[in-house]
């Protein structure tokens, strides 16, 4: 059961970005490239995630107990708001013409930035699903026993989480096109800030239980459609 509920959650996750791409793009006639250059960027940002390790091995030999833990999520909630926002800004400003830069242009960014995220994490789901089908062998016996005793709903709960990235990720995106509508980068230090509090707050959260975690990222949902509806080209 659990396995296809791994394929299923692995097919909507794909699905999801690209039926919200596809849906933006028909809506502003924006080009599907952008998509393309916000997916791009996303992975760029990645080249955070060596660093990540780096520092996660030295605070194991210099720290233990809360610090620790506060430590091992502050800093890679930083590093992704600072790798994602500045990946997202230098998006904006070396791949988008001048005219280009509005705000149906960076819905559709927004949705490829988040969207690559949640086509890897999707992809993920689907692999680990079809290895437990057909080869199981090759799996460890305690991951197998673990995914098999792990409720068949909770592929779903990162569905969910998936669904809140997207707004996060669009809204975010809508923040630092400010930088370039009204000629200052301090939406970029917002959005910076934003984003390593989504991260940190979320995952400080998951150390009391999943339910608490998705609640924080809900809230941090709720924000990015705000920032969505709320901000235009100029207002």
């Amino acid at each position: 059961m659990t396995e296809w509920s791994l394929l299923i959650a692995g097919i909507i996750e794909i699905a999801m970005p690209f039926g919200i791409g596809l849906y933006l793009y028909k809506k502003h006639r924006t080009p599907w490239v952008l998509f393309i250059f916000g997916a791009t960027m996303f992975i760029l940002s990645l080249f955070r995630l060596p660093l990540n390790m780096f520092v996660q091995n030295n605070l194991d030999r210099y720290f233990y107990g809360t610090t620790l833990l506060i430590l091992s999520i502050l800093i890679p909630s930083l590093t992704a708001g600072l790798f994602e926002e500045g990946c997202r800004y230098a998006g904006y400003r070396y791949l988008f013409k001048p005219d280009t830069l509005n705000r149906k242009n960076g819905l559709l960014y927004g949705a490829g930035h988040g969207g690559a995220e949640s086509i890897l994490v999707g992809a993920n789901s689907l692999i680990l699903a079809l290895v437990l089908v057909l080869f199981p062998g090759i799996l460890p016996l305690e991951v197998v026993i673990q995914i098999q005793n792990m409720a068949a709903y909770m592929p779903f709960v990162a569905v969910l989480e998936r669904a809140f990235a997207l707004c996060i990720q669009i809204g975010l995106s809508i923040m630092v096109l400010q930088c370039f509508l009204r000629h200052t980068r301090i939406y970029l230090v917002y959005a910076i800030v934003i984003h390593a509090a989504v991260d940190f707050l979320a995952l400080l959260a998951y150390q009391k239980s999943f339910i608490l975690s998705e609640a924080v990222a809900g809230i941090f949902a709720l924000m990015g459609l705000y920032l969505i509806w709320r901000i235009k080209d100029g207002s």
